[in-house]
């Protein structure tokens, strides 16, 4: 079992440290003692020429929780001063344990630096010197071949460091003129065949003296920088060091060749990128499947772990249970809606919950909680980026992962959100001038009825001209003078019309006289103002309105005056033509028949007063009704125009990207939604009355103003010709649904120059994942069970991986895979290793068991029986996941690793 079950983790290293044994004055003991009170978890003895300490300071570290590394440092041949290296050791190679004697054996030996050709190299110096003053006299008077040297290190399964940038005794001296140790400032510009020989071929680390130049390396050779202290003082112990993430062992430190620049940092404080309230901790189940007598406790890595195992171990069981803990309603929602048809229910028990499972977080939270929110994760499970990009067509969720991504830019959701107040108050206004047309509408169909029961003025015109017909032959036979019965029809008339006006102004007073105050409408604009202005607006139409109110009273009473007068003077003209109508009365009376006829004629000239003012009112609202639908036919077409200032702003913009994936933004036309909708509501029977109208052919290009126009008139009409609603179906809410906002925002993601509804399944799979992922605001736990089951192999290694590799960094990753690629390829911080009690896999305690540790964790226990604790998480991997080994070998060859 893994003595580091978190797997990976940032530590304290110090990579170069001199004893007593060579030109230090440091005991074993001192070392140890210092390197314990520094917090260093691993440090290197590498003294000159000699390993005489190394067995002690292993024994005092073992037992002090230090690891200590074996290491030499020797002088070479190269530069002026001669460029040291070092090799760093494991602590066996090949059944062979490297102790003191086996590295003199097989270092010192074959590299002719005896302790007796050391000393003798002291002597010739200085004669006088005892043994062990000559040895460290000598050992500075003493070279080595670099690459003999670094060959027999490689030989053992050791590392190489060379001192390099502008640490004494740098490799950068290998170039130079003159007395100076270097000829040039920049290091790009010391390069010379030798030296890049020696870094491409037979170097491992670079130890630097300046963080700066650690990038020089990094990006030329692909080889990682540390930074150590080269202590040969007690104090100076720790006073540099590197931060290493890896298990603090040799195979650990081994992991930086392999990513060297992921797994090294050279600063001060612990490298930490993700907060304690955004990371899991570790998991506890209390179930007897699960755990025997205690809890049983899993720690989970704040960057990637990933689960591995057989066929039905347990791996997509813990990752479902771990997700069901947090947020149950994402799980349930996301896991049933990949399942069958059949099998589509909100059933926890698709996944089988367990009983006793909880998650804790590094900030002490503890999932699943009571009355309290619960965390944040993202939840992929299987076949989930399948489905997505399957159910384009209806989802809504792409749009919005890609619209949340767009929205982080915060000049973005300003303008997102000036849109939808904009687009919230264009929805107020239209339907609010809906309503008025609608009145004016309902007020016109009154208006054209009552004057249908009372006849228009084209038939009381010809009405009339016939009884005037008929007057004027009875005026003939009974002898009568024309000038008497048109001077009593026009007494009639102008007393008619005086009494008609005396009613109107009477109605008038009653009208005015109930008002008792007035009022300014406000603009609906005002909406879209910011608060402060919309205060200062309000307060001046309040100012405005008690000045018109008081004016509004004023002169109320004035205008009552002026018409009570008016009505006044009326009456008295009544009465002067009642005067004179009954003075013509008896010449008139004569002929009763006529009488009749005056009387009729009188009453028809009645009528048609009243229906030419109706229809007066009637062509004045007509064009008032065209006026408002001409404008809602404008508005509703601007929405389109309000949608497009968005669109173009973002695509201008051009704002942050993940990575190689682009966003836009369109508006599009909801051509289908419109077709089912006049399908559902017109009467199809009908619908080709209107000209060059065809549902089945309707687009965004041919659903003109005009169409739009003659479809609302078309169903407003009662006309025998114009299409009908179906039954179920009110005008009225019929076209407060025309008028709805047909448009909608279209977000497009492309990689590659490839849009994603064209893209393969498996290139479609890829982009979902990368927008989940990359929704940097949100730094939440991701959780992805088997995403290489949703993409091609190409896909996988190319993009996944250094996308995975990548995004852990920033949030914590949690996946299932039965990928080696993911594992080895990606880094993962830790493994687990599921299993399930069988025949074939014998657990040793449980029917479920896990165990965890890091990639680099590498050992084998032939005495043991259970499956999980006969070796090491690399040995799993390798006889768990198809291609495991190779993935190892990819892994070291992306760098051109040779040994």
């Amino acid at each position: 079992m893994s003595k580091y079950p978190r797997g990976s983790e940032w530590r304290k290293w110090d990579l170069h440290i001199h004893s007593n044994a060579s030109d230090g004055s440091s005991t074993p003991n001192d070392i140890i003692e210092e390197a314990k009170k520094k917090g260093l978890s691993v440090i290197a003895l590498t003294d000159h020429h000699t390993i005489s300490n190394i067995d002690e300071t292993k024994r005092l570290g073992n037992e002090n929780g230090i690891t200590v590394i074996s290491g030499i440092e020797f002088r070479t041949e190269y530069g002026q001063k001669s460029v040291h290296m070092i090799g760093l050791f494991p602590d066996q190679h090949n059944g062979i344990q490297l102790d003191q004697q086996a590295l003199n054996d097989l270092i010192l030996a074959p590299l002719n630096l005896s302790y007796t050709r050391i000393v003798a190299e002291g002597h010739k110096s200085d004669p006088s010197l005892l043994d062990d003053q000559a040895f460290k006299k000598g050992m500075f008077l003493v070279q080595v071949d670099f690459k003999q040297a670094a060959d027999l290190v490689h030989e053992y399964g050791g590392i190489v460091t060379v001192h390099a940038g502008q640490k004494s005794n740098s490799i950068e001296q290998m170039k130079h003129t003159g007395s100076g140790s270097r000829n040039v400032d920049l290091l790009e510009d010391s390069l010379g065949t030798v030296k890049e020989e020696l870094l491409q071929m037979y170097i491992d680390i670079c130890e630097i003296q300046k963080h700066s130049e650690s990038s020089f390396y990094l990006r030329t050779f692909k080889k990682p920088s540390i930074a150590a202290s080269d202590a040969h003082k007690k104090e100076e112990i720790g006073s540099k060091f590197t931060w290493i993430k890896a298990d603090p062992t040799f195979n650990g430190l081994l992991q930086i060749k392999y990513e060297p620049d992921q797994r090294v940092r050279i600063q001060e404080e612990k490298p930490i990128d993700k907060a304690d309230y955004s990371t899991i901790d570790y998991i506890e189940i209390n179930n007897s499947d699960f755990s025997s007598g205690k809890p049983t406790t899993i720690p989970l890595n704040s960057d990637l772990t990933c689960i591995i195992g057989g066929k039905s171990t347990g791996k997509s069981l813990l990752l479902n249970n771990i997700a069901y803990a947090i947020d149950k309603e994402q799980v349930i929602e996301k896991y049933t809606t990949t399942q069958p048809e059949h099998k589509k229910k909100k059933d926890t028990s698709l996944f089988n919950p367990i009983d006793g499972f909880s998650v804790h977080w590094t900030d002490g939270y503890i999932s699943p909680a009571t009355n309290v929110p619960h965390k944040n994760i993202i939840y992929i499970p299987q076949t989930y980026l399948n489905h997505l990009s399957d159910e384009r067509e209806e989802s809504t969720e792409i749009d919005t992962i890609i619209e949340g991504i767009l929205l982080q830019d915060e000049h973005i959701k300003a303008r997102y959100e000036k849109l939808k107040k904009r687009l919230d108050g264009q929805k107020i206004q239209i339907d609010r001038l809906l309503y008025e047309y609608l009145q004016l509408c309902t007020t016109i169909s009154s208006l054209e009825q009552k004057l249908a029961e009372n006849n228009k003025s084209a038939f009381i015109k010809k009405e009339i001209e016939k009884l005037e017909t008929e007057q004027k032959q009875y005026l003939v036979d009974d002898a009568l003078t024309e000038h008497y019965t048109q001077t009593y029809n026009t007494l009639l008339e102008q007393r008619d019309q005086k009494l008609e006006e005396n009613n109107s102004i009477s109605r008038d007073i009653e009208i005015i006289k109930n008002i008792s105050h007035v009022q300014i409408q406000l603009p609906i604009e005002i909406v879209e103002l910011q608060n402060t202005v919309k205060e200062q607006i309000l307060s001046i139409f309040d100012l405005l309105q008690v000045q018109l109110n008081e004016d509004w009273m004023s002169k109320k009473f004035s205008l009552l005056s002026t018409l009570k007068n008016q009505l006044e003077e009326n009456r008295k003209q009544i009465v002067e033509f009642e005067k004179e109508i009954k003075k013509l009365q008896p010449r008139i009376e004569i002929n009763s028949a006529l009488i009749s006829l005056t009387n009729r004629l009188s009453k028809e000239k009645a009528k048609l007063n009243e229906a030419l003012k109706t229809e007066d009112i009637i062509n004045k609202k007509q064009e008032e009704a065209s006026h408002k639908l001409n404008t809602l036919v404008e508005m509703f077409f601007s929405y389109k125009k309000i949608s497009d200032e968005f669109t173009s702003f973002v695509n201008e913009r051009k704002s942050d990207r993940i990575e190689d994936l682009n966003f836009s933004v369109e508006t599009i036309f909801r051509t289908d939604a419109l077709r089912f909708k006049l399908y559902d509501s017109l009467d199809n029977r009908t619908v080709s009355r209107i000209k060059d109208f065809n549902i089945d052919q309707l687009s965004e290009s041919n659903f003109t103003p005009s169409i739009l126009k003659e479809l609302v008139l078309s169903v407003q009409s009662s006309d025998n010709d114009t299409i009908t609603l179906k039954a179920r179906y009110k005008i009225a809410d019929f076209l407060n649904e025309l008028f709805s906002n047909w448009y909608n925002l279209n977000y497009i993601v492309k990689m590659d120059d490839d849009d994603f509804e064209k893209m393969s399944p498996g290139k479609k799979a890829l982009v979902l994942l990368k927008l989940l992922i990359g929704m940097a605001n949100n730094d939440c736990p991701m959780l992805i069970d088997q995403p290489e089951d949703d993409l091609d192999n190409r896909s996988i290694y190319d993009d996944l991986v250094k996308y995975i590799k990548d995004r852990k960094i920033k949030r914590q990753m949690i996946i299932v895979t039965h990928n080696a690629n993911i594992v080895i390829g990606a880094d993962a911080d830790e493994i687990i290793v599921a299993n399930r009690n069988g025949q074939n896999s014998p657990n040793k305690f449980t029917k479920f068991e896990y165990v965890s540790g890091s990639i680099e964790d590498s050992w084998r226990n032939d005495r043991e029986h259970a499956t999980l604790y006969t070796q090491g998480i690399k040995e799993h991997i390798c006889e768990i996941m198809e291609g495991g080994e190779q993935a190892f070998e990819k892994r070291k060859n992306k760098y051109y690793i040779n040994n």
